[in-house]
């Protein structure tokens, strides 16, 4: 359409434009919820001023036969965006745009009762759908970049948080509250890595760390789950703690190096910011020590470890061992890995022979004869609680120990390779295990 072809008669006056921006902004009052509870001055003369826009971008779009262009819907996307920010729903603004062209059709019928009426309502459904689409999108992209935003903040604060460089706890308290993280109730930290010693983290391991990622998220959607530079930590609400270690366990069940060895730890539940720090390095230890202890489980409890990490490595762990589990240690390969297994799996069963002896793949009554053979050499007895206390905590021991265990591997013949492949290797471990 040329500008002699314009429809004069859409070319509103100020107070035509006043009158029907009105109406619409009464409709919408009326017949949308959300609008109806708008209660803030500032954000009811933004409103205003929006229906205002739409009434003279409509008006002029369609006296002119066309479209509106993409300056001219930029003004509603922001209005859009907007919204967002003062909590009115996506389907909320829909709702508005379908009374608008609603009311401002009945406009038209005011303003050109005369005109064609085919063409000028191709041309408002046109507009109404350019609309609805413009705002939707600007809408959800806004949506998307805040979330984006509040996530990279809630990461920056929870790294602060777990390396202790948050010293006002109320501030980061409040801090964390206008992020969605409410710390004030008892949350135990989780978290996933490589295991202590393995090789550097691989895009393999990194796909590995987001899977996790994703299954707690579609688990347990309402807890804090984020991939820091150190792992996937989690902030496991108390209740949850077990949920939260089964969806890991079975996300990492048969992984293998060097694939990515991921290991998971838990710390005991604790509230408010140092609580959380506190429980961040017992996951730590947990990992490590989880690692060295129980190398075939993938998720270790802090609580189950609290006591091996009363212990270091040093002379006086070194001492202990060689005083519970020397005999056994003395012998000869494979006499000793026999019966170190055997012990293996005689604790790993509580005491039971028959469940210990399925483990090993052996006669019950050649299972007998190793635990007598046991007693001989450690003096004592499996019926003497104090004897399997002092036996095995020897034995979780054993990977913890640097000098009895290479001791013994030189007199067994053993290569370094086969140290670790039994866990007894700590060396590589130090700088966690300290």
């Amino acid at each position: 359409m040329t500008v002699s072809q314009r429809r004069p008669e859409f070319d509103l006056d100020e107070a035509r434009i006043e009158r029907f921006a009105h109406r619409l902004y009464v409709a919408v009052r009326q017949e949308v919820a959300a609008y109806a509870a708008i209660s803030d001055p500032e954000m009811d003369r933004d409103f205003a001023d929006v229906n205002r826009r739409n009434v003279e971008l409509f008006f002029r779009a369609l006296g002119e036969d066309r479209a509106p262009s993409e300056g001219e819907l930029a003004v509603l996307e922001q209005s859009a965006r907007r919204r967002l920010h003062q909590a009115v729903p996506l389907e909320a603004i829909f709702h508005s745009y379908r009374v608008g062209v609603r009311v401002l059709w009945e406009c038209l019928l005011e303003v050109a009762p005369q005109q064609d009426h085919g063409r000028l309502a191709a041309l408002a459904l046109d507009y109404a759908d350019r609309v609805s689409t413009a705002t939707a999108q600007a809408y959800l992209e806004e949506r998307q970049r805040t979330a984006q935003s509040r996530l990279d903040a809630a990461r920056l604060l929870l790294t602060r948080i777990i390396h202790g460089e948050t010293e006002d706890e109320a501030a980061a308290l409040r801090e964390a509250a206008q992020l969605g993280l409410v710390l004030d109730r008892p949350h135990a930290v989780l978290l996933v890595a490589a295991a202590p010693g393995a090789e550097r983290a691989t895009t393999e391991s990194d796909l590995v760390l987001a899977d996790v990622r994703n299954r707690l998220q579609a688990a347990l959607p309402r807890m804090p789950t984020m991939l820091l530079s150190t792992g996937l930590v989690a902030l496991v609400p108390s209740a949850l703690v077990t949920a939260a270690a089964d969806v890991v366990g079975r996300a990492l069940s048969g992984q293998r190096p060097p694939a990515g060895w991921l290991v998971g730890g838990i710390g005991t539940a604790s509230v408010g910011i140092r609580g959380l720090a506190a429980s961040h390095r017992e996951a730590v230890r947990a990992r490590a020590l989880g690692a060295l202890l129980y190398p075939d489980r993938p998720v270790h409890h802090y609580a189950e470890l609290r006591m091996f990490d009363l212990f270091r490595e040093g002379a006086v762990t070194d001492t202990y061992v060689r005083e519970v589990l020397g005999a056994v240690l003395a012998l000869p390969e494979p006499r000793r890995t026999v019966l170190l297994d055997t012990l293996e799996a005689v604790f790993a069963s509580a005491l039971n022979h028959k469940q210990a002896a399925l483990r090993l793949g052996i006669h019950q009554n050649t299972l007998a004869l190793r635990l007598q053979r046991l007693e001989e050499l450690l003096d004592g007895s499996f019926n003497s609680g104090e004897f399997c206390f002092r036996t095995e905590l020897g034995l979780r021991l054993l990977p913890l120990t640097r000098g009895v265990a290479r001791e013994h591997a030189a007199t067994a013949g053993w290569p370094d390779s086969r140290l670790t492949s039994r866990g007894h290797d700590p060396a590589a471990q130090r700088s966690t295990i300290r």
